[in-house]
């Protein structure tokens, strides 16, 4: 099961290099990736992280739209929803990304998530924690290995394509998580690792 990043408002950088603004500024190399520091588990001091799979975070990928940001019921910035909203309406390809913050400690995922433009979006995930007294996570956190690539339906709720096509910020909002009413990732099946080069190739 795919599991959402977290992120604490106000404390922290986003992990995976940042959002940019809804222009799309930003990408996606982050804090521990191939090679992190510390171990698998999270903790300093664990070893080298070895990755599985094609760490789609070590790609710089640009991201189309700042990440998303779960945080005490709510996600944020609303700029980045309704701009995912957007390119997914679109049927461009582009990369969006969101963290999920349950609060009180350091315990983060992050999604990658490619859009694909045909209703189907590429998606990765990676997770760090640790048992420390902080509230957040900080950058020097390792990185957990990043998941199997994913391919999942991207899911609009209803209204938000007509939202979209008419220009209606109310309405024209989209996130992954499914419990937010904005949208969701569903049907989530492993796949083969695809290469940053064929992911950029998608995105050209």
């Amino acid at each position: 099961m795919l599991g959402f990043g977290s992120f604490v408002i106000g404390c922290g950088n986003a992990a995976g290099g940042g959002g940019g603004g809804a222009g799309g500024t930003g990408g996606t190399g982050g804090t521990g990736g191939t090679g992190g520091t510390g171990g698998g588990d999270g903790g300093p001091g664990g070893g080298e992280v070895v990755q599985q799979h094609v760490n789609l975070y070590d790609c710089d990928l640009p991201l189309a739209c700042s990440q998303m940001i779960y945080h005490s019921d709510d996600v944020k910035p609303v700029t980045a929803t309704n701009c995912a909203a957007k390119r997914i309406v679109s049927g461009e390809p582009g990369v969006l990304s969101s963290v999920d913050a349950p609060g009180g400690a350091c315990n983060e995922t992050e999604l990658l998530i490619v859009v694909q433009g045909d209703g189907t979006a590429l998606v990765q995930s990676r997770h760090r924690a640790n048992s420390g007294l902080s509230l957040f996570c900080g950058p020097d956190d390792p990185w957990e290995a990043s998941s199997a690539h994913q391919i999942c339906d991207v899911v609009l709720a209803d209204g938000t394509e007509a939202a979209c096509l008419a220009d209606d910020w109310g309405l024209c909002h989209w996130t992954p998580f499914g419990w937010a009413s904005k949208g969701k990732l569903a049907n989530c099946q492993d796949v083969e690792d695809r290469t940053c080069a064929e992911v950029a190739a998608l995105l050209e």
